[in-house]
C-alpha cells in the first residue's frame, strides 16, 4: 500500500475505530452519521443511505425513471419478468400513485388503491389495484451498488396491516453458469398465519430471515429460513441485518443475533454464488402471507389498509476485512505522527486503484 500527500483538502474519515463516519455515498450529499454494529467495529462504510437527513427524493437518488443515472435507487424491479418475478408493478405512474415520499425523518413506500390496470407500466396489478414501491440499487445491467461481503443493514417501520408484505433483500450477480443467491435479512406479512376474512387477525409481529439459490438444478440444499416473533416492528423503528462472509452468513435483529448458517450448511453451490456482489433492495409488496378470503384460498384485497406504508430510516453497508474494496485508513495519532492535518487529503491506493479519497468528498478521484 502506498501513501501520498495531497495539500488543501481535508481528510472527513473518522478513522478506522467503528465510530461515527460521513456518508460515503457521492449520491448522498449530507452528513450522516451512522454507526457500525460493535461485532463490525474494524468495517469500513461503503454505502450509506440516510433518508431521516434528506429533504428531497432527488437527494435520495430517486427519479421517475427505470435507470440508476446519477442517482442511488431505481424506483422498480429492474427487469420484473426476468429478474425477481412477475409480482410487477411495484411503481405505479402519475401523481396519484406515486409511492415514495419524504418526512417526518424517514423515506415512505406507500401502497395505495389507484386503478392499477390503466397507472401500471406493466399492465394489470397483481395486487388487487393497488400500486406499491420498490427501489434496488443496481438496474438490469448490474449498473450501480453492488458489494461482496460485509454487513447489510435497514432500519424500518413495517406496515402490518392485512396483505402487506414489507422486505429488506438482496440478490448476487450471476455466476458463469447463472446462479445467483438471495439473502432476505427480512420479511413479514400482515396476515400470517391469519384465516378467512383476517380471523383470527394476522401476526405481523414475526420477522423472517431467509436465502435462496436461483438457477441451481443439482442436490445442494437450495433454501432456508427462520421466524423470529419480535414484539414493536409495525410501531417503532427497528433494524435488520445480515453478515454476509465466507464462512456463512448471521441474520441480526436490532443487531442481536438470530440466525445463522454455516458454509457447510448452506452448500457448496450456495457458497459459490455468494463469492459475488450483491445489490440491495427494500420493498412494499402486497400478498405473501396466509390466504384470508372467506374460503381460504386466495387474498380479499379489500382488508388491505389504504394506503398502507412501510417507512425507511436507512439503508447502510459496511464492507468486511473479506471484501475485495476493503481497505485501512490509518487511526488519527498515525496521521498525527505523518503530519497530516486538515491541510492535507490521504489518498489511499491498493491494487493500482485509489481507495477513499474520492468517495469520501464526493468526488471522482484521479489516478
Amino acid at each position: 500500500m502506498k501513501v501520498r500527500h495531497l495539500p488543501i483538502l481535508c481528510l472527513l474519515a473518522a478513522g478506522s475505530s467503528g465510530g461515527a463516519v460521513w456518508a460515503l455515498n457521492p449520491d448522498n450529499p449530507t452528513g450522516s452519521q451512522i454507526n457500525a454494529p460493535a461485532f463490525a467495529s474494524n468495517y469500513q462504510p461503503v454505502y450509506i443511505q440516510d433518508f431521516a437527513a434528506m429533504t428531497s427524493l432527488s437527494q435520495a437518488g430517486i427519479s421517475g425513471s427505470n435507470k440508476i443515472g446519477n442517482g442511488s435507487w431505481i424506483p422498480d424491479q429492474p427487469n420484473p419478468s426476468v429478474d425477481y418475478g412477475p409480482w410487477a408493478p411495484e411503481t405505479g405512474t402519475g401523481t396519484s400513485a406515486a409511492p415514495f415520499s419524504l418526512g417526518n425523518g424517514s423515506l415512505a413506500i406507500s401502497a395505495q388503491e389507484n386503478n392499477a390496470s390503466t397507472l401500471s407500466p406493466y399492465g394489470a396489478s397483481y395486487f388487487g389495484g393497488y400500486t406499491t414501491g420498490f427501489l434496488s440499487s443496481t438496474d438490469v445491467n448490474w449498473k450501480g451498488f453492488s458489494q461482496q461481503y460485509g454487513y447489510f443493514e435497514v432500519s424500518m417501520e413495517t406496515p402490518g396491516g392485512a396483505n402487506t408484505w414489507p422486505a429488506f433483500w438482496m440478490v448476487s450477480q450471476p455466476t458463469a453458469n447463472g446462479i445467483s443467491a438471495e439473502i432476505d435479512p427480512t420479511e413479514s406479512y400482515g396476515n400470517y398465519g391469519t384465516g378467512p376474512n383476517q380471523n383470527p387477525p394476522g401476526q405481523p409481529d414475526n420477522t423472517h430471515a431467509g436465502w435462496h439459490l436461483w438457477g441451481y438444478t443439482g442436490s445442494d440444499p437450495t433454501g432456508g429460513g427462520a421466524w423470529a416473533i419480535e414484539p414493536g416492528m409495525t410501531t417503532s423503528f427497528n433494524t435488520y441485518g445480515v453478515n454476509i462472509e465466507p464462512t456463512g452468513i448471521t441474520f441480526y435483529f436490532d443487531r442481536q443475533p438470530i440466525w445463522s448458517q454455516t458454509d457447510a450448511q448452506l452448500g457448496p453451490a450456495m457458497v459459490a454464488a455468494l463469492d459475488h456482489p450483491m445489490n440491495v433492495m427494500v420493498d412494499l409488496a402486497l400478498g405473501g402471507g396466509t390466504y384470508n378470503n372467506s374460503t381460504g384460498t386466495a387474498y380479499n384485497w379489500d382488508l388491505t389498509p389504504n394506503p398502507s406504508t412501510l417507512k425507511v430510516q436507512y439503508v447502510a453497508v459496511w464492507a468486511s476485512p473479506n471484501s475485495p474494496n476493503y481497505y485501512v485508513v490509518p487511526e488519527p495519532t498515525t496521521l498525527a505522527l505523518l503530519g497530516l492535518n486538515c491541510g492535507a487529503l490521504l489518498v489511499l491506493r491498493k491494487k493500482g486503484r485509489i481507495l477513499g479519497g474520492g468517495d469520501l468528498l464526493g468526488h471522482s478521484p484521479r489516478n
